[in-house]
């Protein structure tokens, strides 16, 4: 249930959302009326608690579904924000490399290159996509290239103030990848909102108890349209990587446009230019 709650049509799952409390409304109908006429000297006192009831379910439903919103908008503005820090790392740490000799400069930096582009690929790929184990496993093996190939290139530079800043612009690109790939993998728990979804269906059914007359239904249907769409997007939110809702990959795009038109002879020394 859980994985199929993740993966299914958030147009699907916003469906079925509105059609289960449409059903829980009319069957909450049909037992009050069932209710009123075993019970026809306390209906006009069990309509008058039941309206005060529901209002208070629905205040109570909509600060849950503010909350979880709340939880679910937080995460994504955490994973938007890694997508900037991850462009800068990378490019800062491009940058310090072209302080460096051959080999290491060119070494480091069309590694660099791959390794933004690859940023970049995994971050538009579904779940199921062909290619996502793929761009995974090349991520790992680029992290272990970078590693392999900084060794040599610290060794080259270990007397220098300088192999400090390169060292920290080296850890610094590894934690943001390891932030990201943390932040795609934390959802909010599905428990959280299948018990959201749930309180949500027994309101509709309180709600539909109560509600007798033509505008009432038309404004419960309305109601509960709204509530079915809070919850669809609470759902699309907490999908990082199989959602509609994506943050943004327009500073990486950027960060790559600048290393793909920069490559290391750009920044070759004045000294070396010939006069």
């Amino acid at each position: 249930m859980g994985e199929w709650f993740r993966t299914a049509p958030i147009w699907l799952l916003g469906l079925l959302l509105f059609v289960a409390t449409v059903g829980c409304a009319l069957a909450g109908a049909r037992v009050n009326r069932w209710y009123t006429q075993r019970n026809r000297e306390q209906e006009r006192l069990s309509e008058s608690q039941a309206g005060h009831v529901v209002s208070m379910i629905y205040a109570l439903l909509s600060l849950l579904i503010g909350f979880t919103f709340q939880m679910a908008a937080e995460r994504f503005e955490v994973r938007r924000q890694l997508v900037r820090e991850d462009a800068i790392a990378i490019e800062t740490l491009y940058l310090k490399a072209q302080l460096l000799a051959d080999p290491y400069r060119s070494t480091l930096s069309g590694l660099l290159v791959r390794y933004a582009e690859n940023h970049l690929a995994l971050a538009q790929v579904r779940r199921e996509d062909s290619d996502a184990r793929r761009l995974m496993a090349d991520d790992d093996q680029l992290r272990r290239e970078l590693w392999t190939a900084l060794i040599p290139a610290f060794d080259s530079i270990k007397d220098l103030d300088f192999s400090t800043s390169l060292v920290e612009s080296s850890t610094e690109v590894v934690r943001v990848d390891t932030a990201r790939r943390a932040a795609r993998g934390s959802p909010i728990p599905t428990t959280i909102i299948l018990g959201l979804i749930f309180y949500s269906l027994v309101a509709a059914a309180g709600l539909g108890a109560i509600m007798k007359s033509r505008k009432g239904e038309i404004a419960s249907a309305f109601l509960l349209g709204l509530s079915a769409l809070a919850l669809m997007l609470i759902s699309d939110l907490n999908r990082p990587v199989d959602g509609t809702i994506h943050e943004s990959q327009e500073p990486m795009r950027q960060m790559l446009v600048r290393l793909q038109n920069n490559p290391p002879t750009v920044f070759q020394p004045i000294a070396a230019q010939p006069h």
